[in-house]
């Protein structure tokens, strides 16, 4: 039964094809592949439910062959498919067996789906048989799919051809389709968001405890990395030695990593976006330099696959050095945060900040200021709830 030669190796893949039609080189047949509506919408395919039922259930997929000659057959007809991807490379190519041919009677019509091809294909006489052969990479990815309910990402191309004579003889009719995603292009569209800017610019924040933000895809893991300035160090050359030793911590868990004596803060991430812990880590120092970046972490049959993004920079604020106008920049920021639309209508007629009360105790001042900053911390952080009283 050749179905149960291939069908864990062909299902995986081949009812996953986008709408196919092919052209072929003998014009006296027609073929057209197109998968369902719904399996082509659907985000994820519970592989091992399909396999327990012997691809029996919801149509996947259709198959159309026909014999456009009306009074002539085509016999001695041989199927061969290959299938491939972007990171393995070939990994399977399954033949129709020799000697076990099929033929199509003139003008005759096939519709092939996963419910109606048994041991063989239906309304064809022959009983016809494949077997398959894996390459050793496809062997390797084949054997780690077991368990899934997914095929791993990546972009995967499939080959149909129909032979006359045996599966080397004349080819008939050959299409090429592909699916799924591009490993390379996953992660071209993510960017930093905060805190801080490029390399070269002046941004001073004021929190010790930063939210670090980026855009990019929610469903990939990302490593966050800190370092401070270290004397006449590159950013980049800072990062790269941070880069070659292992996170300290993996998504919740500690890691064997450990911090060099510059680095901060490394640690993977699900997500985009992590708030600076107040422990486990090195405390930011004010007035001091720091850049950031993130390298998105991608599982591929090869391993992790990287891609690094630009590096960022900050100072955190040392409130004794900074000068008026500084501190009165950092101020605002601060209150806006804090008081988000009622700030800005405060703003319309100036202000000015003379002191901070919490508690009945009233500071001034330094102490105001550094009041404000670990309120906003604390409000970063969801400690604290603020209500604005008219």
């Amino acid at each position: 039964m050749w179905l149960r030669h291939i069908r864990q190796v062909v299902c995986v893949l081949f009812f996953l094809l986008l709408v196919s039609n092919v052209k072929p080189a003998f014009a006296q047949l027609s073929m057209e592949f197109e998968i369902d509506e719904t399996l082509e919408n659907s985000q994820v395919i519970n592989i091992q439910s399909l396999l327990a039922n012997d691809l029996k259930g919801p149509s996947l997929f259709r198959l159309f062959l026909q014999n456009q000659n009306s009074s002539e057959s085509l016999n001695d007809l041989y199927l061969r498919v290959v299938v491939e991807s972007n990171k393995v490379g070939r990994i399977l190519e399954v033949r129709q067996i020799s000697g076990r041919p099929f033929s199509l009677d003139p003008g005759q019509q096939l519709f092939v789906n996963n419910n109606n091809v048994g041991n063989g294909l239906p309304g064809v006489e022959e009983g016809i048989f494949f077997e398959h052969n894996f390459t050793e990479r496809g062997r390797e990815f084949y054997n780690g799919l077991q368990g899934s309910t997914s095929l791993p990402a990546d972009q995967y191309r499939i080959t149909v051809e129909l032979y006359q004579g045996s599966v080397n003889g004349e080819l008939l009719a050959s299409q090429t389709d592909s699916f799924g995603i591009n490993l390379a292009e996953k992660t071209l569209g993510f960017y930093l968001l905060s805190p801080g800017g490029e390399v070269g610019s002046e941004t001073i924040i004021s929190s010790r405890y930063p939210n670090f933000q980026w855009q990019g895809s929610l469903d990939v893991r990302y490593r966050l990395v800190v370092v401070a300035s270290k004397g006449d160090e590159s950013p980049q050359s800072l990062m790269d030695g941070a880069i070659s030793t292992e996170p300290i911590q993996l998504v919740g868990v500690n890691g064997s990593g450990s911090l060099l004596d510059y680095e901060m803060l490394d640690i993977l991430v699900d997500g985009s976006g992590f708030q600076y812990p107040s422990s486990g880590v090195q405390n930011l120092e004010p007035g001091t330099r720091y850049f950031w970046r993130i390298v998105s972490q991608l599982e591929t049959n090869d391993g992790i696959e990287e891609r690094e993004s630009e590096i960022w920079t900050f100072t955190l604020a040392d409130m004794h050095k900074l000068s008026g106008d500084q501190q009165a920049i950092e101020v605002s920021r601060i209150l806006e945060r804090i008081l988000g639309d009622r700030f800005r209508e405060i703003s319309k007629n100036g202000f000015s900040l003379e002191s901070v009360e919490i508690e009945g105790q009233s500071f001034r001042s330094g102490q105001a200021v550094q009041k404000l900053r670990e309120l906003d911390r604390r409000n970063e952080q969801g400690d604290v709830s603020i209500l604005i009283e008219n």
